[in-house]
């Protein structure tokens, strides 16, 4: 093999074994630094607020940081429950009218049935005794299966809760305590041989998961602001939290806001609605658009990656992290691409 070859070799090496270790990190240790990942970046969020607190009040850095801990988390609960009021509000109201709903749904089936019909020459009640015998069997499956969907959906979500509360209640107190200790803290760290690398890292990763978060913030609250005035003058009673549902499933991948938009639109066409079709067909297309300019823009361009690598690096970490995926992906390509940077530097000094 010749020194081209060699250093190919190397090159693929290098890539390999960075992204295995990203990758390991990922899966198995970042479940337990979670806690103090957050607490740090707490730490570089208010340390700067809690030094000024210092210099206006002459009040100490550490208890400083612990009232603005405070304040952050007691901010983050109220809009956590008021949130969950709100959707749990509505989701009771629905719960209340499920009859009427009942009556609803069933005038969209015989719709369809008429149309379907109406376009096959198959007799209406021949379309709807087949139609609703197999809507009546998957009734009768879901019925029959609830408690292995619950337990493979729902408990896993009650799970999730509870352990996203104690990581969050750890990293209130660690981010306290960080900011309390940050110059001894950065004192011993300079110390060390990979203090610069290690400072670069973190750099670069907090700018890029700031750069996310906010990117999809913002797209997400533009889209469900889109879908939820759409759906009101679709005539929806539940359009803020459709809309908001329908946001967030538009940030993922591959799903995204025409799961639903898209059958909804459809639906109405069938039943003659073709108003609410139209305005669902526009809110489809504007939602699409907002996310493809501004994903790219906000996103691709903030982070210094090109938007399709962001794209691939989405799905990519979906696949092997779940829903976490949706962050762990870009992040991790991020990191992949500042340790071969690092690595690069090093190798020519």
């Amino acid at each position: 093999m010749g020194l081209s070859g060699k250093k190919k070799l190397l090159q693929l090496l290098k890539i390999a074994s960075v992204t295995l270790g990203v990758y390991i990190i990922f899966k198995y240790m970042l479940p337990v630094i979670l806690p103090f990942v957050l607490a740090y970046a707490l730490c570089r969020f208010l340390y700067p607020a809690a030094c000024l607190v210092r210099r206006k009040i002459k009040l100490p850095v550490g208890i400083a940081g612990t009232l603005l801990v405070t304040i952050t988390g007691a901010l983050a609960l109220a809009v956590f429950y008021a949130g969950g009021s709100y959707i749990f509000g509505q989701i009771r109201k629905l719960i209340v009218h499920r009859e009427q709903y009942s009556a609803a749904a069933a005038d969209i089936f015989y719709s369809i049935c008429r149309v379907v019909s109406n376009f096959t020459g198959i007799s209406f009640e021949n379309v709807s005794d087949h139609l609703g015998q197999w809507l009546g069997q998957m009734i009768t499956v879901i019925q029959e299966h609830w408690f292995e969907i619950l337990k493979d959906h729902g408990f896993p979500v009650i799970r999730g809760i509870a352990a996203f509360g104690i990581v969050f209640a750890v990293a209130l107190l660690a981010g306290a305590l960080l900011i309390k200790n940050k110059e001894d803290i950065d004192r011993h760290l300079k110390q060390s041989e990979f203090f610069w690398e290690i400072s670069e890292i973190t750099a670069k990763l907090c700018k890029a998961t700031w750069c996310f978060f906010r990117s999809q913030c913002i797209i997400i609250t533009l889209v469900a602001v889109v879908c939820s005035i759409g759906l009101k003058l679709a005539g929806s009673e539940y359009a803020v939290l459709t809309g908001i549902v329908i946001a967030l499933l538009d940030a993922l991948p591959v799903i995204g806001s025409g799961t639903i938009l898209i059958p909804w639109a459809i639906i109405d066409i069938f039943i003659g609605n073709y108003k609410a079709a139209l305005i669902l067909a526009v809110v489809y297309a504007l939602c699409a658009a907002l996310r493809e300019v501004l994903e790219a823009k906000l996103m691709g361009n903030s982070m210094g990656v090109n938007e399709f690598y962001m794209l691939a690096a989405t799905f990519i970490g979906m696949n092997l992290f779940g829903l976490w995926g949706i962050i762990l992906g870009p992040v991790g390509l991020v990191l992949i691409l500042e340790l071969l940077r690092q690595l690069k530097e090093r190798y020519k000094m």
